[in-house]
């Protein structure tokens, strides 16, 4: 944020409405049937073909049990274990010759609109193709609902998003200490990224009692980059760092405990996760959520 062959789809149904006159044919089919033979089952349509187009509306769909709708993915999709799907592109590119032979009927897009996809509304204009955004993390809950709609999800789809809301319910209503902790979520360690304000990051520090000191790390991007120096001025209270490719957590850990400039580093409040999900706009960071509020209150 490689191309395998999707499973074949059940054919397609006729769709949910009949047509009037199909309807009129029908009860008279039923008025004129053999007495005592069982009627024929009423056809099933096809379960909806969709493409979550960015890793958190993958991770959604799966979360919401709607992964088996799921006919292709973006190139920085992480499934659950045991999944695959054919990789269609990314936020850069599109692979229209691979969405094509996915034949989605709905493509869900986060954020802007992608250009590439024009070419595709050309070639199969029946494909629908919705955005959503999702930078704060009161904006992954209607993202995931919208999913769930385009998708046909149900009453597991809107459990697992009720799911969500409640555990941040029960966070919001937790008492939080007077003189809030200054938290910076940095990603990686000899060039890092930080958080900055507008992110759901930022948001669910505040959520978890701190306060995000990357909104005083200067930039006009969300995700924005950082020096030492630029860090040591923010003077973050805690530190979590999410470690990058090639590294453990534990080394960053200690890499960033080594930064005795930063008072985070000088109190032993420094913090690192490895999982790629704390950065994925998805349901899952209701499940991460207390872990960051148990960092930030040590």
């Amino acid at each position: 944020m490689a191309v395998r062959k999707p499973a074949e789809a059940a054919a397609r149904g006729p769709g949910i409405s009949l047509r009037p006159a199909v309807a009129v044919a029908c009860v008279l089919a039923g008025m004129f049937s053999t007495p005592g033979r069982a009627a024929d089952p009423a056809p099933v349509a096809a379960p909806v073909r969709i493409v979550p187009y960015s890793p958190a509306l993958s991770a959604m769909a799966f979360e919401m049990g709607l992964g088996d709708r799921v006919v292709g993915v973006t190139r920085w999709a992480r499934l659950p274990a045991g999944e695959r799907r054919p990789v269609i592109g990314d936020a850069a590119s599109v692979d229209v010759e691979g969405l094509l032979s996915v034949r989605p009927d709905v493509i869900l897009v986060q954020g802007e609109r992608i250009a590439g996809l024009d070419t595709l509304a050309r070639l199969a204009p029946s494909v629908r193709v919705e955005s959503v955004r999702i930078e704060r993390l009161d904006e992954i809950a209607p993202a995931a609902r919208r999913l769930a709609v385009l998708a046909g999800g149900g009453e597991a789809a809107e459990a697992a998003v009720l799911r969500f809301e409640r555990t941040l319910a029960d966070l919001r209503a937790a008492p939080t200490p007077a003189a809030r902790p200054r938290v910076l979520f940095v990603l990686g360690t000899t060039r890092p990224t930080v958080a900055g304000p507008g992110t759901f990051i930022a948001d669910l520090i505040g959520l978890c009692g701190g306060t995000n000191a990357g909104d005083d790390v200067p930039g006009r991007v969300l995700w924005r980059a950082a020096d030492l120096e630029t860090i040591a001025r923010a003077a973050p209270d805690v530190i979590v760092c999410q470690a990058g490719e090639g590294i453990s957590a534990e080394a960053a850990r200690a890499w960033w405990m080594a930064r005795e400039l930063i008072p985070a580093a000088r109190n032993g409040r420094v913090f690192a996760v490895a999982e790629p999900e704390w950065t994925i706009p998805s349901l899952h960071l209701a499940t991460l959520a207390p872990r960051l509020k148990e960092m930030i209150s040590q």
